[in-house]
């Protein structure tokens, strides 16, 4: 599924950014689970989740 920047985070996990006009170029980012996802410099781009993970809040 691709979510574009602005969307509320779904699960926690790594992300692929990626950039529709160099798809050799994606990066892997951090979630989690209630965060939005940032913006980036340039159009056509979304992020699409490549690894679910658990999120323990700090503390608990």
């Amino acid at each position: 599924m691709k979510y574009k920047p602005g969307e509320t985070v779904p699960q926690s996990g790594i992300y692929a950014e990626v950039h529709t006009a160099y798809q050799k170029n994606i990066m892997e980012l951090t979630f989690i689970k209630g965060e939005y996802f940032p913006p980036c410099n340039g159009r056509g781009y979304h992020y699409e989740l490549i690894k679910a993970a658990m999120h323990k809040p700090t503390g608990a």
